[in-house]
């Protein structure tokens, strides 16, 4: 079982990739840390190689909203680690290590944020009465 700070961790790092979503989305005249950085990272990469400058601009975007996509589902697999297996309803009732147990909710996580779930996991429903 994870212990409580793991769900900390993971409510800072979706409340951090948030204000980066809203600062690069919705403040035209700021950018957020993340989003800076891999741009200024990609763009000193292109001058070493010059005939990939004209792709590094929409590589950035590509490599940024691909960071904010996988570090929203970290933070929510940090959430979910400490409540899996027990709030989840698994199909088979196997042992679940802590390596193996952080996959299966990063894979829940994912899978969740892209609508692609496989419906093999899902959060168990406690208390709820028709």
């Amino acid at each position: 079982m994870a212990v409580w700070w793991t769900s900390i961790v993971g409510i800072l790092i979706i409340g951090w990739i948030l204000s980066e979503i809203f600062m690069d989305l919705f403040q035209p005249s700021g950018s957020g840390s993340l989003s800076g950085f891999i741009g200024r990272w990609l763009f000193q990469i292109s001058k070493s190689v010059p005939s990939t400058m004209r792709v590094s601009g929409p590589l950035a975007i590509v490599v940024v909203i691909s960071c904010w996509a996988l570090l929203l589902a970290a933070g929510f697999a940090l959430v979910y680690w400490a409540r899996f297996p027990q709030g989840f309803s698994v199909p088979e009732q196997e042992s679940y290590d802590a390596f193996r147990r952080f996959w299966t909710v990063l894979y829940f996580s994912l899978s969740s944020l892209t609508t692609l779930g496989s419906g093999a996991l899902a959060p168990a429903v406690v208390g709820y009465a028709l």
